[in-house]
């Protein structure tokens, strides 16, 4: 809907100024689309990792909220632990992994199976570990990622979210 004032001038011509009260709705575009799926990937894969390890210091014995809480230099708590030396060098990995994609913009299919490679090859270390553990892995996980989905990542997303949005919409 527009609102405007207008003047004749004489012989057919007007001038006028308006505006648009309500904007159109608009669907987004293939790029503003894509670029909100990978965001929604992106805290799906950060929920993930976050959750694995929750759940390998769940299988050791400690409430990884309470460490979290307490500030617990987790490094100190598994000093001198093999299997956690092994896990926290791939957690590390996975990390980097995920903020070189989020670093050089790539939000194609390469970049996910990336992320997702390295997921699923720290959930494999952990199922290593703990050959048991693949069983009760989906009812912790989904507990914890209820439990903490809302405030853990934000930190992460907005960093991402501004890196992927000043290299892609701000030309």
């Amino acid at each position: 809907m527009f609102l405007g004032l207008s003047k004749n001038i004489g012989n057919g011509f007007r001038i006028g100024v308006s505006t648009r009260l309500f904007k159109p709705k608009r669907n987004p575009s293939v790029k503003e689309a894509n670029f909100n799926e990978f965001v929604l990937f992106l805290n799906k894969s950060q929920n993930e990792i976050n959750a694995i390890l929750a759940f390998f210091m769940h299988l050791n014995g400690y409430d990884f909220n309470k460490l979290m809480k307490d500030k617990t230099d987790i490094n100190l708590l598994f000093d001198g632990d093999d299997n956690y030396n092994k896990f926290i060098s791939k957690f590390k990995d996975a990390k980097e992994s995920m903020d070189k994609v989020i670093f050089s913009g790539d939000m194609g299919i390469v970049a996910k199976r990336k992320i997702t490679n390295e997921i699923f090859e720290l959930k494999s270390i952990v199922n290593s570990f703990y050959p048991d553990s693949e069983s009760r892995y989906n009812s912790f996980c989904s507990k914890f990622k209820e439990k903490n989905s809302s405030s853990f990542n934000w930190f992460f997303m907005i960093i991402a979210v501004s890196i992927i949005y000043f290299l892609f919409f701000n030309k």
